[in-house]
């Protein structure tokens, strides 16, 4: 009996020990596609009642849409032509305002980076992966070209 508990108590022992895996980055992406796809399985069996298999390069496919890409590039333009015209016009009016005192000069210092934080902004836009995310953007930038539009009339 005695001896019967020793080599249960072996094997879990050996159970209990940890192991390292070592993945390379392609395996490790699949692995996670694997997940993803069982995940959303899972979940539309619990709630459809039907499993669907979900296919990660078929979603990569649809984030990928024209439409969103065109918007990502007409936003992420809007942006940089802003920082170029507002960097250009800054530099025209440069040496009549740095002469005029200390709050012009401030004054040119928030324009100059505000200029810079627009070239940013088009250069995160264009890094940005998610569809919806740079739909929404879309949407905030006409709901505030319209909010101004109103104010002015």
């Amino acid at each position: 009996m005695e001896r019967e508990i020793k080599e249960i108590k072996m094997k879990n022992m050996e159970l209990q020990q940890q192991k390292t895996v070592r993945m390379d980055d392609e395996q490790l992406q699949r692995f996670f596609d694997e997940l993803t796809q069982r995940i959303e399985w899972s979940t539309n069996r619990i709630v459809d009642e039907t499993p669907r298999e979900i296919d990660a390069l078929l979603q990569q496919q649809q984030k990928n849409d024209k439409f969103s890409y065109f918007i990502k590039w007409s936003i992420a333009f809007l942006f940089f032509a802003i920082a170029i015209l507002s960097a250009y016009s800054l530099y025209n009016i440069w040496g009549q305002f740095w002469n005029a005192g200390w709050a012009d000069r401030v004054a040119l210092f928030i324009a100059a980076l505000a200029s810079f934080i627009c070239a940013v902004l088009g250069i995160e836009i264009l890094k940005e992966k998610d569809r919806n995310y740079i739909l929404s953007i879309f949407s905030a930038l006409v709901a505030l070209v319209a909010l101004i539009v109103t104010l002015v009339k």
